[in-house]
Formats: structure tokens, sequence, C-alpha cells
């Protein structure tokens, strides 16, 4: 197993591993070994952390540090939708477990799959560097992706009743406009022409 991607558990974001370890124990595949746990150390939202049983590997995902809205970083709104998107969306992590009792960790979390791949943030990976279209094949492929997963149907998933599916593109679209309406500190001619072809092409 690699731990490349992973880094040491930053201090103030520990939890306590003995009382994880023992709440686990018999519930997942591999769990009566010991664990080792260490962090994802990129993202900017939930925090992850790599379980490594030795022979199996999972990845527990708890809310950020600090006040969280209401209805934001819903660990079991999260782990209901990834419980079953891997049926239909085999890019998805499949979520095996839930756990609301903040005694064990402090917060609610979920554990899933680990899904093991390659993290592109500021340079691009050695083997695309050296093709002569590795940025254009990568979003190309981002773009692929994306639209298969907009072809899930969700509703056969039994996810049907989960948020406001009715006009949420139309929302999205009206929420990118005002955040941009709000943050925006010169005219770009662009921003509305995609904002106005959005509209009417919804």
């Amino acid at each position: 197993m690699t731990n490349s991607d992973t880094i040491p558990v930053r201090p103030e974001e520990a939890f306590d591993k003995s009382r994880l370890e023992a709440y686990l124990k018999g519930q997942l595949d591999g769990s009566d070994n010991s664990l080792a746990v260490r962090q994802f150390g990129g993202g900017k939202a939930n925090l992850t952390y790599l379980l490594d049983y030795g022979e199996r590997e999972y990845v527990l995902r708890r809310p950020p540090l600090g006040p969280v809205a209401p209805t934001a970083h819903d660990m079991a709104r999260e782990h209901k939708v990834l419980s079953v998107l891997h049926e239909n969306f085999p890019y998805a992590p499949q979520a095996l477990h839930f756990c609301d009792d903040q005694e064990i960790i402090g917060v609610p979390f979920f554990i899933m799959d680990r899904k093991v791949g390659v993290v592109i943030r500021t340079t691009l990976p050695e083997n695309f560097e050296q093709m002569t279209n590795g940025p254009g094949l990568i979003s190309a492929q981002l773009i692929n992706v994306l639209a298969e997963f907009h072809q899930v149907d969700y509703g056969k998933l039994g996810l049907g009743n989960l948020g406001k599916p009715e006009g949420f593109v139309q929302r999205q679209v009206e929420g990118w406009k005002k955040r941009w309406d709000k943050a925006k500190h010169e005219n770009l001619p662009a921003v509305e022409q995609i904002y106005n072809w959005l509209s009417d092409n919804i």
C-alpha cells in the first residue's frame, strides 16, 4: 500500500485513534488488525484520513473544524449518496459505514472504500507531461466522466427525495451570477455572455 499522497495527521486535526480502532473492530473487512492513521493533506473543506489495516485501506471523512452551517457538510447525506452511487457510477467510492456518535471522534463521520488514482494539483503527472496534448486529454476525460455522472438515474438509486431536483440547474446559474456580481472588480463581457447563454439554454 502506498502512503505517498498522505501526511502525518496534523495535531490540530487529530482524534483519539484508539477509541476509533476499538469502535470499528469487526465492523469492516480487516478491522481486526491494528490500525494506522494518516491524513490526506489536500482539499479545502471536509477532512479525510487514511485508515490502514495493512491488508485493507479505507478513507474516513468528517466535517471541517469550526462552526459549520446546518445544511453543509452533512455526513449522513454524503453517506447515503455514496452508499448507492457506485452501483451506476464505478468511479465513486462505496460508503460502508456511518457514525453519528460524537463520542467516537467528536463529530459525525463516515467510512468509504479507498479509490487510488492520480490527484492533479499544480503540476502535471510525469507521464502526461511527455504527451503532446496531455492537458487536452485530461480535460476531455474530465468532461466525459462528468457527462457520464450526469446520466446516472438517481431516482432508481433511491435518491429521488434528496434535495430539490426541480429547477436545480436554474438555481445554480442564478447563484453563480449573484456571487459574481457581488465579487467582481472589473467588467468581463464574457461572463455576461456565458450567463445569458446558460439562462437561454437550460
